[in-house]
C-alpha cells in the first residue's frame, strides 16, 4: 500500500483488517501522531515513515516482530521505546535527519540488524554498546557532533562501511584496524 506525499493526518481504523499486507508506505504525510493502528498489521515487513513529523513511537510498535526495513527519517524523534527490541527480524533501519542526542541503546538488542543509518543527529558520543552490533555491515553516522569513536568499534567484525563525515573528530582508535571486512571508510569533513 502505497500512499506516500498526500496530505494524509489521520489513518482509519479500518487498516488494521488489512491482515496480509506487508509493505506500507506513509512517507511525507501529515502524521505528527504515530497510527496505532499500524501496529495491527501481523504480517508488515516493510514500513516507510520519513518525513511524517513523528515525535515518538508508541510501545506497541514491539509487536510488528516480522519488520524487517524500518524507514523514520526526517521526523523529530529522539528515543526509541524498549519495546523495538521484540524486532527480532529488522535489518535495516533508517533514522537519519531525527532529534537523536543519545545513542538509542535500543538497536544493539536488533539481532539481525545489518544497516543502520543515523546520520544528521545530534550525536556526541557512542556508547561501549555499541561492539553488541555483531552483524552490522553499514553504519552511516555523519553529520554528527561525534568527537571520538570508542574503541569497541572494532568488535564490528563484519562492518563494510562506516561513514563519520561532518564529526568533529581528530582521532580514530587503533581498533578500527580490527575491521577487516571495511571497505569503506567516509570521514571528509
Amino acid at each position: 500500500l502505497y500512499l506516500e506525499e498526500n496530505k494524509i493526518s489521520r489513518i482509519p481504523s479500518s487498516i488494521q483488517n488489512l491482515t496480509s499486507l506487508d509493505t506500507l508506505w506513509l512517507s511525507y504525510n501529515k502524521l505528527d501522531n504515530f497510527p496505532h493502528k499500524i501496529c495491527k498489521l501481523p504480517k508488515l515487513r516493510d514500513l516507510y515513515l520519513s518525513g511524517c513529523g513523528l515525535q515518538s513511537l508508541p510501545s506497541e510498535f514491539g509487536n510488528l516482530v516480522l519488520l524487517g526495513m524500518l524507514n523514520l527519517r526526517y521526523n523529530q524523534l529522539a528515543d526509541l521505546p524498549l519495546e523495538m527490541g521484540n524486532l527480532s527480524e529488522l535489518w535495516n533501519l533508517d533514522l537519519s535527519n531525527n532529534r537523536f542526542s543519545v545513542f538509542p541503546l535500543v538497536v544493539t538488542k536488533l539481532p539481525k540488524l545489518k544497516d543502520i543509518d543515523l546520520a544528521g543527529n545530534q550525536l556526541k558520543t557512542l556508547p561501549p554498546e555499541i561492539g553488541q552490533l555483531k552483524k552490522i555491515t553499514m553504519l552511516d553516522l555523519a553529520n554528527n557532533q561525534l568527537t571520538q569513536i570508542p574503541p569497541e568499534i572494532g568488535q564490528l567484525g563484519n562492518l563494510e562501511f562506516l561513514t563519520l563525515s561532518n564529526n568533529p573528530i581528530d582521532t580514530l582508535p587503533p581498533e578500527i584496524g580490527l575491521c577487516q571486512k571495511l571497505r569503506g571508510l567516509y570521514l571528509t569533513n
